[in-house]
């Protein structure tokens, strides 16, 4: 049986890891991400996600005002989240093609999240 997946649980964690890797001034967080939003969406749902300086925020829905959309399938948000394979794999592949204005945040961001899922902590 498939191993149970949620997207919304999935990003809490990151969003944790992200808001405690600002509290530590990290230098992987911040650049273009602070004061942005990213709706990040399945085929059935979507959660926005800001990026503040005091940590990341966590909505569900999608925010009409979001600077990018991030739109993967259930199962690649599964590889990206768990840090199996990252955001150019899934482009590469074909399976995720950005606005081209919108390219260089949603590979920042899923750069991020592949290695905060790889991290120990």
């Amino acid at each position: 049986m498939a191993e149970q997946f949620s997207l919304e649980d999935a990003l809490h964690r990151f969003c944790e890891s992200w808001s405690k890797a600002v509290e530590r001034r990290s230098p992987i967080v911040g650049g273009r991400l602070f004061h942005k939003t990213v709706n990040c969406h399945t085929g059935s749902e979507a959660f926005a996600v800001t990026f503040k300086p005091s940590g990341a925020e966590l909505r569900p829905g999608a925010d009409p005002a979001a600077h990018a959309t991030f739109t993967l399938s259930e199962d690649d948000w599964r590889g990206l989240l768990s840090g199996r394979y990252g955001v150019w794999s899934v482009q590469l592949a074909n399976r995720q093609r950005p606005i081209m204005e919108e390219d260089g945040l949603i590979r920042q961001l899923g750069l991020i999240m592949q290695s905060f899922a790889l991290r120990k902590e």
